[in-house]
């Protein structure tokens, strides 16, 4: 029987980088980040050094599978993108949803070819969001190659009707296409958006807005409350069209780590930097976090979650 430990994934500063707070079995802590933007600040990089000495950085590099991908040149632009600099590893981006099959073998096979071209201490994950079942050449390619997946929520599952800020819904599903497979739950972790974002609920699309920190997210509602007031009206918005703001609280937070406890996954990814340092929300600080550490240090109670589909195998057990 495999025993791992929680995996989680902290953001350090705003679209800049997230850092992991890792721990296996007796290892030393360790800690790693990546970047979610172009990283060429090294300022900002030695202040994350001097902060967390053994930190690893993973650069996010997006590969798009199109007609004029290119397996060596892929892999050279990823070798580039770590070459010479502070990083320690990458991030791989893509859209699976819209991978055909060729689009598929191709993944498998640039997997593979990075994974021989790259240095053994390079690190190789990668983020995506799970909305189908993938072919096992595919998974056997992801389990072979790369150290962890970060799963994406596939919606933001937004109502028309309520309130124009509203907390994350996430849905049972969670990780259903690698679930059902012998993809390893020691690899799979799940990611929360942590920062607020404006969807439109008729389509479920996020705007093209950044992302909006929690206490900035709670100052907003209190904004609301007075503007609802003035108006006169409950049901008024501070956004047009019907445009709603999507957030992560605690009990969100609360609830996404339940799913990776209750489903034995390998962790969950938080952006530190969107949580709330000043404690606006609720008089502490950082919130969403402590939401999670609280399930992570009070999951020998949890003895399953709604949302990992029943008649998974589920093996391994998580400290």
């Amino acid at each position: 029987m495999t025993t791992w430990k929680l995996l989680l994934v902290l953001g350090l500063a705003v679209e800049v980088t997230r850092c992991s707070n890792l721990k296996r079995h007796d290892e030393k802590r360790e800690y790693q980040m990546r970047q979610l933007k172009n990283f060429s600040d090294s300022k900002r990089v030695a202040l994350i050094r001097s902060k967390a000495p053994q930190a690893k950085i993973l650069r996010e590099v997006e590969i798009q599978f199109d007609e004029s991908f290119v397996p060596d040149q892929a892999v050279q632009n990823v070798k580039a993108s770590v070459a010479g600099g502070p990083f320690d590893g990458v991030e791989l981006v893509f859209d699976s949803a819209h991978l055909d099959q060729p689009g598929q073998i191709k993944y498998a096979q640039f997997l593979k070819l990075l994974k021989r071209n790259l240095d053994d201490n390079v690190m190789i994950s990668s983020s995506f969001v799970c909305q189908h079942y993938l072919p096992a050449f595919l998974l056997n390619a992801m389990s072979e190659v790369l150290d962890y997946v970060i799963l994406a929520p596939s919606s933001q599952n937004v109502s028309a009707e309520g309130n124009a800020l509203a907390p994350r819904v996430y849905t049972d599903s969670v990780a259903t296409c690698l679930l059902n497979t012998n993809f390893p739950r020691s690899k799979i972790i799940l990611g929360l958006p942590t920062g607020g974002m404006l969807v439109d609920p008729s389509s479920d699309q996020e705007s093209s807005s950044s992302l909006i920190p929690y206490g900035n997210v709670c100052e907003l509602q209190e904004e609301q409350q007075r503007h609802c007031e003035e108006q006169q009206n409950q049901n008024c918005s501070l956004f047009e069209d019907g445009v709603k703001l999507i957030y992560d609280d605690p009990n969100s937070a609360g609830g996404r780590a339940l799913q990776v406890v209750g489903c034995k996954l390998r962790g969950i990814s938080i952006a530190l930097s969107y949580d709330d340092p000043a404690g606006i929300c609720v008089g502490s600080c950082f919130p969403l976090l402590g939401a999670v550490q609280d399930v992570f240090e009070h999951r020998a109670s949890v003895s399953g979650i709604r949302g990992c589909p029943c008649g998974t195998d589920e093996s391994g057990e998580v400290e």
